[in-house]
């Protein structure tokens, strides 16, 4: 066959690279049903035959990443990453200490203006997210969950529930590590999809080829081949991600259960020991009432007996007095009685 045209063998390369990419094409269907079902994430809004009105504000709920709620909110005319970086700049309290791919639960996102949304281009908007997940360190959590402790005194189960709010929160950090992992494979998803939208407008410029052909069909396969692989790796690394997460998820789980325990258990001290405090403080008033009354009657023994002994001593002193009195008027009475009789013998002898 004689030699082909220029044109000719540009067509033969197109068609090798559509034939590749319809393959691709293939592979990211299968790649973003994997991804739908392992990590939560969706590309709907990637399609330009969906409208989605953008809200003013979203509440974020748990399990739920920076990445869906962009891909569930993203007009046609922008792509996810834009509104991924747009919410980050202008919601930077929602993010635990910066880092974007820690994102509070239960906080309201105020979502970007389409003016904001266009502040960076796509590409831009990816690699300030690659440059922040880089700069972030992420807490890697416990292996093992420590048995829940015996309270002793509330000061020792106060450490305990720290250690555990400590382990729940890093494993919730490691959890929004994969999502943002997750995020990653699902931008090489869209890059594939985007080439092979390219692909398709210039398909109708390929034509038949000759001898040529045979060579480009072998390229063909070669690419195909490298793509499957690629596919089987994705499909390997995601079934390793889902039993990480269900791992993860299920340490969670029980750090919440034994933490809940844990304040359940310190709660009920805390009443018993409020219960035995007022039982001591009542035991210690009862006894100061005691004591004080017990004062007070040994005082009023003591007035009583002073009071009778006092009593006693003046009926004593008034007998005294008396037996006295009597004494000194029975003489009197004696002494007149003998000068009378001496006095009347006197007079009789006189008389006489």
């Amino acid at each position: 066959m004689s030699k082909l045209s220029t044109n000719t063998k540009r067509y033969i390369r197109l068609f090798s690279l559509v034939s590749a990419l319809l393959s691709a094409s293939a592979m990211a269907s299968d790649t973003d049903n994997a991804l739908e079902n392992n990590a939560g994430l969706t590309t709907a809004a990637l399609s330009p035959k969906t409208t989605i009105k953008t809200p003013t504000w979203v509440l974020v709920k748990p399990d739920t990443t920076l990445w869906r709620i962009a891909v569930n909110h993203t007009p046609k005319d922008f792509n996810p990453w834009q509104m991924v970086m747009s919410i980050y700049q202008i919601n930077p309290s929602a993010f635990r200490y910066g880092d974007i791919s820690v994102l509070y639960a239960n906080t309201k996102l105020r979502m970007p203006t389409r003016n904001q949304l266009s502040a960076l281009s796509t590409r831009q908007a990816k690699a300030n997210y690659d440059a922040l997940v880089q700069a972030s360190s992420f807490v890697r959590p416990s292996k093992s969950i420590p048995p829940r402790p015996v309270i002793a005194n509330p000061d020792i189960q106060s450490v305990e529930v720290a250690k555990l709010q400590q382990q729940v929160v890093g494993q919730k950090n490691t959890l929004n590590a994969l999502a943002s992992q997750s995020n990653m494979l699902q931008d090489q998803v869209n890059e594939l999809t985007a080439s092979q939208a390219k692909a398709f407008a210039q398909q109708t410029l390929l034509d038949t080829s000759n001898q040529d052909m045979a060579q480009g069909i072998a390229n063909q396969q070669q690419q195909l081949k490298a793509l499957n692989d690629r596919r089987s790796k994705i499909v390997v690394d995601m079934q390793a991600l889902e039993q990480t997460f269900q791992t993860t998820r299920s340490q969670l789980n029980q750090a919440q259960k034994d933490l809940l325990q844990v304040e359940e258990t310190l709660a009920i001290t805390q009443r018993d020991l409020q219960y035995t405090q007022e039982e001591l403080q009542s035991t210690q008033q009862e006894q100061a009432r005691q004591t004080q009354t017990a004062q007070q009657l040994k005082l009023a023994r003591e007035a009583q007996e002073a009071k009778e002994a006092k009593e006693a001593k003046e009926a004593k002193e008034a007998k005294e007095a008396k037996e006295a009195k009597e004494a000194k008027e029975a003489k009197e009475a004696k002494e007149a009685k003998e000068a009378k009789e001496a006095k009347e013998a006197k007079e009789a002898k006189e008389a006489k």
